[in-house]
């Protein structure tokens, strides 16, 4: 069980940038554990998930950020499995859009497709 938190994470946000996390089974108990805070350096790597994360079956999870990357309008990332970040992609805010709200999807060859918030100018 993955998921992300919009705040949180430590990060050079005001209110922290963040983090995605997943439940491990320790004791027989599940606790969650933190696998990546974004913008604990600088935004770049993405801030402030709005959804949810999809997990492929080599343990790889992917999403996006509402804000931050390279040009402040969110990214979709990739986390593997030791926690290391990918930033898959920089929204610009221009005509490829900004600011995605809603969780990824993949189809059966592992195209990955997703909504954004703002419209493209």
């Amino acid at each position: 069980m993955y998921g992300t938190t919009l705040n949180g994470g430590g990060g050079k946000c005001s209110t922290n940038c963040g983090v995605v996390y997943g439940s491990a089974r320790l004791g027989g108990r599940g606790k969650n554990k933190s696998f990546h805070a974004f913008g604990v350096t600088s935004q770049t790597d993405g801030a402030n998930p709005y959804a949810g994360v999809i997990v492929d079956p080599a343990g790889y999870v992917y999403g996006t950020t509402y804000h931050g990357g390279n040009f402040g309008f969110g990214t979709v990332f990739k986390i593997d499995p030791s926690g290391a970040e990918t930033v898959l992609y920089s929204f610009t805010g221009g005509a490829d859009g900004g600011g995605p709200q809603a969780a990824l999807v993949s189809d059966g060859d592992r195209n990955l497709y997703g909504l954004h918030h703002m419209a493209a100018t």
